[in-house]
């Protein structure tokens, strides 16, 4: 297995979290971790989770325009006072156009697939699964220290607030 696959994986489990995102629009490593560790537990992937390589995907995608960057910063959880406070996550998912090209492709190869008993990509037109230069930013991660308890609780309002104002 190459980056290749590991690639596909990461598109799969892109393409699933766009289906069903986090209710606040956050995508933690940890939870893509989570799902890929889960499906090379049960054996659906060969290649285990290795953020290194996670972290070079997302930031190939979003070189490339195919990532919806809503926020790109991040705050690792602490504790505070004897007491854990959640850190935050960043916000983003792929760009619609990208998810339809993989949905594309996944329907092109469960054609493939029924029809000759084995996926194979090499007799169909590649160009047309060739994505364009998507219209997302290239953004990468931020650290976004938060030094202070009023400033944590802040952000945190600032946000509730703003999935209100969505909401409605």
């Amino acid at each position: 297995m190459t980056l290749a696959a590991d690639f596909a994986i990461a598109c799969l489990l892109l393409r699933s979290f766009k289906k069903k995102p986090n209710p606040d629009g956050s995508l933690p490593s940890k939870r893509v971790k989570e799902m890929w560790v889960g499906l090379f537990e049960v054996g659906d992937v060969s290649r285990s989770w290795n953020q290194r390589r996670w972290k070079v995907i997302r930031d190939f995608l979003s070189s490339k325009g195919h990532i919806h960057w809503i926020d790109r910063r991040y705050q690792y959880g602490q504790v505070i006072n004897g007491e854990f406070v959640p850190g935050i996550a960043c916000k983003f998912s792929i760009t619609s156009e990208f998810a339809d090209l993989l949905d594309t492709v996944a329907e092109v190869a469960d054609v493939v697939t029924s029809s000759r008993g084995g996926a194979s990509f090499r007799d169909t037109t590649a160009a047309r699964f060739t994505p364009k230069q998507g219209d997302g930013r290239f953004l990468i991660p931020e650290r976004y220290p938060i030094r202070a308890e009023n400033e944590r609780l802040f952000w945190k309002r600032a946000y509730e607030a703003c999935d209100m104002l969505c909401a409605a």
